[in-house]
């Protein structure tokens, strides 16, 4: 009786797979990972328990609130060590670069300082800015705690709150400034619109807040387009889009979920809406993973996902390449032109490492 023929697995066919998988990936496009930065702060167990560090690139700087407590400020283009500052806390949130000053959250206060020297200037009268100040007629718009989750506009030259509105825990998603209007999330898929000089704006109420407030209407959507339309949870659920992180660029809206990578044109219109296992079999796709964008152009986007940066030209719709940052085990990262930036939660220190690619 001839023998049965297994075409199963056996040892022998997993060690073999084992070897082409081995070789396939061998073969993919690879990015080195030269150190070209590294930061000399030394942290103590105690410092690196709890852990929270965070990094700010803004013009010619790179302020860096470390895991002792501290705000260092270096030259981007010497990577040199220009001053230190006692911030006295240490916040994933990173200090915002306004002009030619600093703004850092302190211990229940805003502290303002001199971008050249770090040099304290002043305290500002309210207990923390949480989202990128926008500026408009040489007045400051952002959010953060003032009595309460806000939105406010702030006189930079009398150091003043001139108006404020709460938004209870909306205050730490960044706002839509558009040119007529503010659109600030008020928790969740709500939100309140005003004019620059805090006048709530009622058009079309969906919903009502759920704290008392002198405008209980709300619009209801998951949040806007870079040309100011709205993506409502229909319209997301028809792409097949959960839970996203935003992107944009002058005339594109990049959303990505732990699903799918989605590019919207002018006026919502779907240039590509894709799988991420499409896009690259190295994104895993878990839910409640941190995946997000890190930069895109008009050719292609790098997407950061579980300590690994994949590069995707969208316009060819292929896969180009991917980093592994496992090693650093990542905290906070951002790509900047031929750099990976990263604070590393192994030794809280902060990493410049190379990236040839992005333009």
């Amino acid at each position: 009786m001839p023998r049965p023929i297994y075409l199963g697995w056996n040892a022998d066919t997993m060690k073999q797979a084992a070897t082409i998988l081995l070789l396939l990936l061998a073969m993919r496009p690879a990015i080195g990972q030269d150190i070209l930065f590294k930061s000399n702060q030394s942290f103590t167990t105690e410092q690196m328990d709890g852990f929270y560090s965070s990094f700010r690139i803004s013009g010619n700087w790179i302020i860096y609130n470390g895991a002792d407590y501290k705000l260092y400020g270096y030259d981007r283009l010497t990577q040199q060590l220009k001053w230190t500052y006692e911030l006295n806390r240490k916040s994933d949130i990173a200090p915002f670069v306004v002009g030619e000053q600093i703004w850092a959250n302190a211990k229940d206060r805003v502290v303002k300082l001199d971008l050249q020297s770090g040099q304290w200037l002043k305290d500002l009268p309210i207990a923390s800015v949480d989202t990128e100040p926008f500026t408009m007629d040489g007045k400051l718009f952002c959010t953060g705690i003032q009595d309460g989750g806000k939105i406010f506009e702030f006189d930079p030259v009398a150091d003043s709150v001139l108006w404020s509105r709460f938004l209870a825990h909306g205050s730490s998603a960044q706002p839509f400034y558009l040119k007529n209007r503010i659109v600030a999330n008020a928790e969740g898929y709500r939100w309140l619109e005003f004019d620059y000089t805090g006048k709530y704006l009622s058009r079309n109420c969906d919903v009502e807040t759920s704290w008392p407030s002198d405008n209980p209407c709300a619009k209801s959507f998951i949040t806007l387009s870079h040309d100011g339309k709205e993506i409502t949870e229909k319209f997301a659920a028809a792409l097949g889009l959960g839970e996203a992180s935003r992107f944009y660029l002058p005339h594109k809206t990049f959303l990505i979920c732990e699903k799918r990578l989605v590019i919207l044109g002018d006026g919502l219109k779907v240039l590509l809406n894709k799988e991420l296992n499409d896009v690259s079999d190295e994104l895993l796709g878990i839910y409640g993973s941190d995946i997000k964008i890190l930069t895109a152009n008009d050719e292609k986007v790098w997407i950061y996902e579980s300590d690994r940066i994949i590069e995707y030209n969208y316009k060819l719709k292929k896969f180009v390449r991917s980093m592994d940052l496992a090693e650093w085990s990542p905290h906070q990262v951002t790509l900047d032109h031929d750099k990976v930036w990263l604070i590393s939660k192994t030794d809280g220190l902060l990493y410049a490492i190379s990236f040839n690619g992005v333009k």
